[in-house]
């Protein structure tokens, strides 16, 4: 039902502004035939019975009308019912004071009473009834104008074919729909007889009895809309001039003057719109009578050139632009935005929890807006604005509206959209399962422009020399120490080498991520900055707790923005922790890779440097007793693996050995056994839970280092060093 009147609102207000082009192209036609304004009202008569128009680039009708937007601005929001229908996504924690705020978060939702809300009839209900009362109203008036009609003509008398007399009438007409007739008052003077059947005459022809009974068929539908009650008038006006221009068109000057003499005798006015009859002296005697004695017949080329221009004009008024710009169910949205929610959970913030925005680029928003327009999204539902919007929600704003959609993208779970009006009314639609896949593509591809746009900026902080202040300064800013980790001094060390930065926080920061973050974030700093040598991380005045050294790894010394990426890509699931309603789960990224031989890796496909590059990217996910693989392109691999902690407990024994020193296929010695006294050095295998067969794969852990291996029929494929995130097993656990 709601949609049904929005669709019929859209009609009349498309119609009403048609009606109003026509209403001011009549002022500059004066001088042309009226028959040429009277097509104008037949555009108006189209788009008010018909849903849509031609779909064209361009259009006389603003696309917010034409499309529903604005009528579906306009309208008021069905209440919800009590219990029924609502989403809660309420996040108890607060915003941080700095937190960009979205339009859902600063809008006040309405507190609507349960009581008020079911007990309160539904709008789009009583609308339609207060419709269907007025449009049966409008046909009932028209059916007692037919019926009062057919009484007076009942006895009237055939003088000629298709031609009747009464006494029961003041003034000629034509009635009859299929079977039109001219009825003609008793008594009729012989030249206006002449004048009259004229006039009758060129309505038939032109079937002007028909068109005008379909007009107010349609204005019965619209009958809420004044300026279609208003063109109805002037269409009238305009079909009668043009009858009378159409007879006079060959008269004299002194038939002109009888033929207005005429409109004078049998002249009427009538108060309300009439449906029925066409009458000869209707809608307006004297103006009648000032335009038959005003006329001139135009000039051919005037006609031609009217004629052409309101061709055009009709086109333009018949036609819905064809939107460039993305269109979601109707609303241009060309901009969007991601939302990033950090679970800081530390004492330097106002907020356990960091909420921002970021941009996306224009042909990722165009190619969701319309990933969103093709999917079979039902019906939306009532529902609360999410607030605040959880991690991953994309905000695409209607553009020149209040309006806003929030595409919620899950990590794990089915995806829903909103829809919030503005006013505080918000509905809700899920993504249909069959079609998740699509979505859940075009996240990756969105994740990954962001990332490149991170890439970017961050890159473009590089400098070469660690002694200047400000350079550093900048380096330090876009990598975020202070928004993590809480505000810090920088020092910069510059007499001798290595030359290094030591940052010293106000306070040292308790928290289980902040080792891991400023270690990753370290190691970006060191390869922005070309000469540094270290960066140390202090707190107060005391001694540093913590130092990375350009020396510890071979990846630092970068030579494009390429080789940046990808050393962003490995440390980018480090520099920030992770809400856990969204965390990817525990696992180890590679740190550093001992030996590599692609042609005995599990993923061959590609060129070897596809599989290189696939391996770079590896993730190790144990969970308790199992373990998997994730590649560079995100694909999960293989089945769930158990881990084996006490190899000898198997019934069968391991194809590969499980002490801590590999020997390479080129005869190298890899020893991972203890360094030092007490040193406490593990050593596990990970075996087909369902045939109990060796996988190949081992897990090594000393002390704080892990590496993983894979072994082919007791060859070595490759060895890792291995740094777990924010949210892996530490490898105390490991050993436990």
């Amino acid at each position: 039902m709601e949609a049904f009147l929005q669709t019929l609102l859209t009609m009349s207000a498309t119609a009403a502004v048609v009606a109003l082009v026509v209403m001011v192209l009549r002022l500059p036609l004066k001088k042309v035939p009226r028959w040429v304004t009277c097509a104008l009202w037949g555009v108006v008569l189209l788009r008010m019975v018909l849903p849509a128009g031609l779909s064209l680039p361009v259009s006389l009708v603003p696309q917010g009308v034409s499309s529903g937007a604005y009528v579906e601005r306009v309208l008021p929001a069905v209440p919800a019912p009590e219990n029924e229908g609502n989403t809660v996504l309420a996040d108890p924690a607060p915003q941080t004071e700095a937190t960009p705020q979205t339009p859902v978060q600063q809008a006040t939702v309405p507190d609507t009473a349960p009581e008020e809300s079911s007990a309160a009839p539904r709008w789009p209900a009583v609308v339609t009834v207060i419709w269907a009362a007025g449009c049966g109203v409008c046909l009932l008036w028209a059916a007692l104008s037919y019926w009062r009609l057919r009484r007076q003509v009942a006895e009237a008398v055939r003088v000629e074919p298709g031609v009747y007399e009464t006494d029961q009438i003041p003034s000629p007409f034509v009635c009859g729909f299929f079977r039109p007739r001219i009825y003609l008052p008793a008594g009729l003077d012989v030249a206006d007889r002449t004048y009259v059947l004229l006039h009758e005459r060129v309505h038939l022809r032109r079937w002007d009895h028909r068109t005008k009974v379909l007009a107010w068929l349609a204005l019965s539908v619209h009958w809420f809309n004044p300026v279609l009650w208003v063109a109805y008038r002037l269409f009238c006006r305009d079909v009668e001039a043009a009858c009378d221009q159409a007879v006079i068109r060959t008269f004299g000057r002194e038939d002109t003057a009888r033929y207005a003499e005429a409109l004078l005798h049998l002249g009427r006015r009538t108060p309300l719109p009439a449906v029925l009859p066409l009458a000869f002296g209707e809608e307006d005697a004297k103006h009648r009578i000032r335009g038959v004695l005003t006329y001139k017949k135009p000039a051919f080329w005037l006609v031609l050139v009217a004629a052409a221009a309101c061709m055009v004009a009709a086109v333009l008024l018949l036609a819905d632009r064809n939107p460039t710009e993305p269109q979601l169910d109707g609303h241009t949205i060309t901009r969007g935005e991601m939302v990033e929610r950090l679970a800081l959970d530390a004492p330097w913030a106002d907020s356990p929890v960091l909420s921002t925005t970021t941009a996306l680029p224009e042909d990722l928003v165009e190619w969701g807006v319309e990933l969103l327009d093709s999917i079979d999204l039902g019906p939306f539902s009532p529902s609360e604005a999410p607030d605040p919007l959880p991690d991953r929600t994309v905000i695409l704003p209607v553009d020149h509206s209040g309006a806003v959609y929030y595409l919620l993208c899950p990590q794990y779970g089915q995806s829903s959209l909103y829809f919030s009006d503005g006013a505080g009314n918000c509905t809700q639609a899920e993504i249909p399962a069959r079609q998740q896949g699509f979505l859940d593509d075009w996240m990756l591809k969105v994740e990954d422009a962001l990332n490149s746009s991170a890439v970017a900026q961050l890159y473009a902080c590089r400098t070469p020399y660690v002694g200047s202040a400000s350079d550093t300064g900048a380096v330090l800013e876009a990598l975020g120490f202070g928004l993590m980790v809480g505000d810090y001094t920088m020092e910069l060390q510059t007499d001798a080498e290595p030359y290094g930065v030591t940052l010293r926080f106000q306070s040292l920061p308790q928290v289980n991520w902040a080792e891991n973050y400023l270690t990753e974030a370290g190691r970006l700093a060191l390869a922005l900055m070309d000469n540094a040598g270290y960066i140390a991380f202090a707190d107060g005045e005391g001694a540093p707790f913590l130092q990375v050294n350009r020396g510890d790894y071979q990846d630092l010394d970068i030579g494009a923005e390429e080789d940046f990426t990808r050393l962003y890509g490995a440390a980018r699931r480090n520099l920030g922790p992770e809400s856990d309603a969204f965390s990817s789960g525990w696992c180890y990224d590679p740190v550093e890779y001992l030996y590599f031989d692609p042609r005995l890796v599990e993923v061959r496909q590609g060129t070897e440097a596809e599989v290189t590059a696939a391996y770079q990217g590896l993730q190790f996910v144990p969970e308790t007793d199992w373990f998997s693989l994730h590649f560079a392109d995100g694909d999960g691999h293989g089945s769930a693996y158990r881990f084996v902690r006490d190899p000898a407990l198997l019934s069968r024994p391991l194809d590969s050995p499980t002490y801590p020193v590999i020997t390479t296929p080129d005869g190298q010695t890899i020893d991972l056994g203890a360094r030092q006294e007490g040193e406490h050095v593990f050593v596990g295998a990970f075996i087909e839970p369902a045939t109990g067969m060796d996988t190949g794969y081992r897990v090594y852990v000393r002390g704080e280092e892990t590496y993983l291996a894979l072994f082919r029929q007791d060859v070595l494929a490759y060895l890792a060093r291995v740094q777990w995130t924010a949210h892996a097993v530490h490898p105390e656990d490991w050993t436990a």
